[in-house]
């Protein structure tokens, strides 16, 4: 077996929790030896952050200066120098990695053990055996390492194969995928242009024919197969009605089909396993509109609710839930705050959650593994894909996976599921004329890439743009010039998303969100600095009219507070006490403006009063900002996003359309006010796939 390891020139041993080397022995507490454990198992690879959360800490919530700590600890036991690593280098913005040679021993017995990457055999002649015990004893050694090098390196995760086949190869935009086993049918969304409606098809993979299943004036949502495959249920979408559909499934044509439900806050989730009911995501019974959402069943033979869970969080709530394959438990997603979930494990039997797991990514879906009801998997749009033990609690990620891989709705065997993949390339950086301008004589430009490209804005001399360019194993924070140079200025995890980007009036910082923390980037230095942590809930990072420092909010025992960064000392103060307010804006023509819990803006007078201007809208991707003497904010509007303006003098509003069949919110407006940078949502080639990790 695996009883101990060289790193470099120092041996570990695990059991004894020593690191032994020409001075002696260095003992180590459990956690640096964990960490130092982890590094060996992903020898070559980058280890973030949130592996090791996973890892070593098992999902707890840690400071980043306790595993820096650890991190340290693990350093001086092999006497290594940070800033000249020999073994454990620090990668900026991504984590750690192992540098040093390793050194694998396998033991043959209480003495004498075989470095397993140099392969050697013993010299069993200086044992003084007979020559048939020699070559016995060389054959068992030749095969256990052998069998050690297949378990370390050949079924190594970083050895595995990823073998991804297309399911369907249609010239547009497939997702949504449900799958029926007996009939080998495969029900989805097509939609082969932005302007037209999703529709809903199904696939004989036996066959290999397609067929389209219905036509309607609507967009289809979420259909499902019923556990016999008998009926399906789906969703249709109009504008801002939505209906919940059952019907009786043939492939020549749909059947007996029934609307379930026509309210508008309900989402359709999935079959109960006895397909007498189904589960929805949404409002409970006398809720407010604000309040988190819960899971609820839908009987059909009945046609009457029940309440399933009950969440009163400060987030979105219950937004996904299916039933295991017994139908004992039900497995449901909960946003608890921001960018935080958990799955929680709920037995329909005796009314109690059997498990809680904080998860350390975004998840959107749930699968239970074929005929196992103690094992799923739960996924992110950003690729995770994690296995999940309800009995043990264990959360085991996949590796050698993808961001472009998301929408698990299939388990097909081992290691083995159905799944979408998409293009990269699904959003554009181009300049727009300012809709609420009667003349254009001006032109605009469209950044070309193909990646996806975000969150564009503007130098304060209009002169410069920023923007993020998503590909699958990084995103890039970069600028592009007059002369049409892109500068790379910083790269971090595709699996993070800046937010609230903001360029400093001296062009000398850049702040924003990455994730959950809001950062400072030194354009002169090429340094990036976080002011909060990842455990903390805040909100808008506004530079103030010199720049010299970024107003931000912060969720402090329930309330909002607005807090000052000062960029020289990089001390933090509280600007208010329990204002609850979320953004302090400052504008060299306009005045001051903020925006409070509610999300109504006020404009704030030298005198300290407040005169109420608009109320923005509580979705917080709706982006505003103050320009040429308006206010400007975009917000959805049935299957659009408006772009709406208010005089800040006279109260006049007006609103024309920004994007059509959209849910793209960010603009930005040139100083000029006579263009505008958006990031466009294109309709990005999607198949789904067959993904086996073999």
């Amino acid at each position: 077996m695996l009883d101990n390891v060289k790193i470099g020139d120092k041996t570990i041993d695990w059991q004894s929790g020593v690191v032994i080397d020409e001075l002696g022995e260095h003992k180590l507490e459990p956690l640096p030896m964990a960490f130092l454990k982890y590094l060996v198992e992903q020898h070559g690879n980058v280890v973030t952050k949130e592996q090791l959360l996973e890892a070593v800490w098992h999902n707890r919530q840690v400071s980043d200066d306790a595993i820096r700590r650890v991190v340290k600890l693990a350093r001086t036991a092999l006497g290594d120098d940070a800033k000249s690593p020999k073994y454990i280098k620090t990668v900026p913005l991504r984590g750690y990695t192992l540098v040093a040679d390793v050194t694998f021993n396998i033991c043959t017995d209480d003495t004498h053990s075989v470095p397993v990457s140099d392969a050697r055999i013993p010299n069993l002649a200086a044992l003084k055996l007979p020559r048939l015990a020699i070559y016995a004893l060389a054959a068992v050694a030749i095969f256990a390492i052998a069998l050690t090098l297949f378990f370390v390196k050949g079924k190594s995760p970083d050895n595995q194969i990823l073998s991804i086949d297309k399911l369907t190869t249609l010239e547009g935009f497939e997702r949504q995928g449900s799958y029926c086993d007996s009939k080998q049918h495969l029900l989805f969304t097509y939609q082969t242009d932005k302007r037209d409606f999703e529709a809903l098809y199904s696939k004989d993979l036996e066959l290999q024919t397609i067929h389209r299943l219905n036509f309607v004036d609507g967009d289809i949502e979420t259909p499902l197969f019923s556990p016999d495959c008998s009926q399906i249920a789906y969703m249709v979408k109009q504008g801002d009605k939505r209906e919940s559909v059952i019907a009786d499934y043939n492939q020549q044509g749909l059947l007996n089909v029934d609307t379930i439900t026509t309210l508008n806050n309900k989402q359709l989730l999935s079959w109960s396993q006895d397909g007498l009911s189904l589960y929805f995501s949404g409002q409970g019974v006398n809720s407010s509109n604000n309040s988190s959402a819960v899971i609820s069943r839908y009987a059909l033979d009945t046609k009457t609710w029940q309440q399933i869970t009950f969440s009163l969080v400060e987030g979105r709530g219950d937004y996904f839930a299916t039933e295991s394959t017994n139908g004992q438990y039900l497995a449901i997603l909960r946003n608890n705050e921001g960018y935080r979930s958990s799955v929680l494990i709920f037995d329909l039997i005796s009314n109690e959650i059997k498990t809680e797991r904080h998860l350390p990514f975004y998840a959107n879906r749930i699968l239970w593994l074929n005929d196992d009801s103690s094992k799923l998997v739960i996924a992110s749009r950003k690729g995770d894909f994690n296995y999940f033990d309800i009995e043990s609690g264990e959360l085991k990620p996949q590796t050698k996976g993808q961001t472009t891989l998301n929408d698990v709705f299939y388990h097909c065997g081992d290691e083995c599921f159905y799944m979408r993949q998409f293009d990269m390339n699904y959003s554009d950086v181009k300049e727009l004329p300012n809709p609420f301008n009667t003349q254009v004589t001006i032109s605009t430009q469209h950044l070309e890439s193909n990646a996806a490209d975000f969150n564009p804005v503007y130098s304060p001399d209009g002169n410069t743009i920023y923007f993020t360019k998503k590909e699958q194993n990084r995103v890039q924070l970069s600028r592009y010039n007059q002369f049409g140079q892109v500068e790379p200025l910083f790269s971090y995890g595709p699996k993070q998303a800046i937010h609230n980007l903001q360029i400093g009036p001296n062009e000398g910082y850049v702040s924003g969100k990455l994730g959950n923390r809001v950062f400072v980037f030194d354009l002169t230095a090429k340094a990036i600095h976080y002011i909060t942590g990842e455990q903390e809930q805040a909100f808008y990072p506004l530079f103030n009219l010199d720049g010299t420092s970024i107003y931000f909010s912060r969720l402090e025992q329930g309330k909002v507070v607005l807090r000052n960064y000062d960029l020289q000392t990089q001390k933090v103060t509280k600007v208010a006490e329990n204002e609850n307010i979320f953004a302090r804006l400052e504008h060299k023509n306009s005045g001051t403006f903020v925006l409070d819990n509610t999300y109504s803006l006020y404009q704030e007078h030298d005198d300290g009063q407040r005169t109420f201007i608009v109320y923005i809208g509580d979705n917080p991707y709706y982006h505003w900002e103050i320009a040429g003497g308006y206010v400007y904010f975009s917000q959805a509007r049935g299957d659009n996003v408006m772009l709406v303006r208010v005089e800040i003098e006279a109260g006049q509003t007006e609103q024309r359309v920004l994007f059509e069949n959209s849910r793209s919110y960010h603009f930005n407006m040139h100083p000029n006010t006579q263009k505008m940078l958006v990031a466009e949502s294109l309709l990005p080639p999607s198949d789904l796939v067959k993904v086996v990790w073999q």
